[in-house]
């Protein structure tokens, strides 16, 4: 979790794309770099059937010697 203040936590950071400025500014990146940490699994709230830490996905991230992988898929309906 990463921390709104000392003693609360922030649930919502701002937007998916926020995840990366909030690893940084709380420290949390540095901390990462630090440790031998050589993958990194990220997803976003709202994808709730996401497989973590996918072994397929790390997988294929592996053998193409790949910095970044992403899995899409397409939707059957668009909702808001």
């Amino acid at each position: 979790y990463l921390l709104r203040t000392k003693n609360e936590i922030s649930r919502y950071p701002s937007g998916t794309g926020g995840v990366f400025s909030a690893l940084r500014e709380s420290g949390a990146l540095s901390d990462i770099k630090r440790r031998p940490i050589e993958y990194l699994f990220l997803s976003g709230a709202e994808n709730l059937l996401t497989r973590v830490a996918d072994p397929m996905l790390i997988g294929y991230l592996i053998q193409c010697h790949a910095d970044v992988v992403v899995k899409c898929v397409t939707r059957r309906h668009i909702v808001d």
